[in-house]
């Protein structure tokens, strides 16, 4: 999994960022949070077909939110639309780096960003190109890690990065809450389901399964961890499918 790895095919690497990423003490959308994540994709795609999928829960979480006049469907289409303004921000970052990125949205919105075509995406990420993913899954009800699953099994991808905040891996329980929470160094789909553990939503989890993809959990807090969990150089627990890990 080393960044360094001498493989002549490139593999397809798909980064989970969760919104809080983005969030400084100050504002919502940190600039200089955004760069560092920004440089260190720029690195990683020189080795790895690259796809970033982004939450937006630095905005606001729809599944969350509350407003009498509100209904949920609603809700969830603001927080879709706060996934935007999170990709808006690293495609024009990785864009002013020299980085070829496209973004795709599954709300099409066409003055933005791309409107979501698989065999377009498909297309220009084995061209090297940097795809971004926004909007989740383009419906209520679901969540971003859903759309990373939903992308897994479209792009084939090889490893999925998803960084969870303070956090180095899954544990039996909250580490943060639970002293005697038990940490694993790696766990199929099929356990993660069994023991509930959350990996991510069931649904996502369940649609993981079906892909031959590998799912590295680690702290998003630790600086250039992205770049660091590929390297092996901090703590993670692997999630993989078909009883074996390579």
């Amino acid at each position: 999994m080393s960044i360094n790895s001498d493989n002549k095919k490139k593999q397809t690497l798909l980064i989970k960022i969760s919104g809080e990423s983005f969030k400084g003490t100050t504002t919502n959308v940190d600039p200089e949070k955004i760069d560092s994540i920004a440089l260190q994709i720029k690195e990683l795609q020189k080795k790895y077909n690259v796809g970033v999928v982004i939450g937006g829960g630095n905005i606001i979480r729809g599944a969350k939110w509350k407003a009498n006049q509100v209904r949920r469907t609603t809700a969830d289409q603001m927080g879709m639309m706060a996934t935007i303004i999170n990709c808006l921000a690293l495609r024009d970052t990785l864009q002013s780096y020299d980085v070829k990125t496209i973004m795709y949205t599954l709300i099409p919105m066409p003055s933005i960003a791309h409107t979501y075509s698989i065999n377009d995406m498909l297309k220009n990420i084995n061209e090297g190109n940097v795809i971004i993913f926004a909007a989740g899954t383009g419906n209520p009800y679901f969540s971003t890690d859903t759309g990373i699953a939903l992308r897994t099994l479209e792009t084939d991808a090889d490893i999925v990065l998803m960084g969870k905040t303070g956090v180095d891996g899954i544990y039996s329980s909250d580490p943060r809450i639970d002293a005697n929470a038990e940490r694993f160094e790696k766990i199929s789909f099929d356990q993660a389901l069994e023991k509930n553990l959350q990996v991510m939503d069931q649904t996502a989890v369940c649609l993981m399964r079906n892909s031959h993809a590998k799912i590295l959990v680690f702290n998003a807090n630790r600086k250039n961890c992205y770049i660091d969990v590929m390297e092996e150089k901090i703590p993670y627990t692997i999630v993989y499918s078909k009883d074996e890990v390579k």
